[in-house]
């Protein structure tokens, strides 16, 4: 049970890293629009259904101004995010860890924040629910210099773990993740 969450979160820990190379998040021209015509936002909708385990996918800038975020939940439904745009995330410690470069390493890993499980009152506040447990995965998004430019932010539902114990102990096979939207 423990090799297939561990394999499972392992795989959080490049997603986030793989979506912040995703071109449309490096051109400045699709930031601050929240439009579902924006390719940037077509993305991370994308990345939202076919992954299935994120309730929210961010684009941050360095000073904590929201960039761009997704539109759907998990299946496809739509989610009303454009609230989320006046909020400053500066105050967020995986946006000051991921500026200041502290990542979660081990093994060759490098590049991505993550955060304990934790209750997410912004997840709660976009689903219209109570109690919603998240796990974050940060990394930095960089220009064609190196130059980091934003932040990418998963927040998983931390009910994929309880999910993959659950299909782990009834069956030999890799845990699918739930969706809650």
């Amino acid at each position: 049970m423990m090799d297939v969450i561990e394999r499972n979160l392992f795989e959080r820990y490049g997603d986030v890293q793989a979506f912040g190379l995703n071109t449309t998040a490096q051109d400045p021209a699709n930031w601050g629009n929240p439009s579902d015509r924006n390719p940037l936002v077509g993305a991370m909708n994308g990345y939202m259904t076919g992954y299935g385990i994120y309730q929210l996918t961010l684009l941050v800038s360095p000073e904590g101004k929201l960039l761009v975020a997704n539109t759907v939940g998990p299946l496809g439904k739509p989610l009303n995010t454009k609230g989320l745009y006046g909020k400053s995330f500066a105050g967020e410690q995986w946006l000051k860890d991921v500026m200041a470069g502290k990542f979660l390493e081990g093994d060759g890993l490098s590049g991505t924040n993550v955060t304990d499980a934790h209750f997410s009152a912004l997840v709660d506040d976009v689903y219209g629910s109570k109690g919603a447990y998240s796990l974050i995965y940060a990394a930095p998004v960089k220009n064609a210099a190196g130059k980091t430019v934003a932040v990418w932010a998963n927040y998983a539902d931390f009910g994929l773990v309880e999910d993959m114990a659950v299909h782990s102990t009834r069956s030999t096979k890799p845990a699918v993740s739930r969706k809650p939207n």
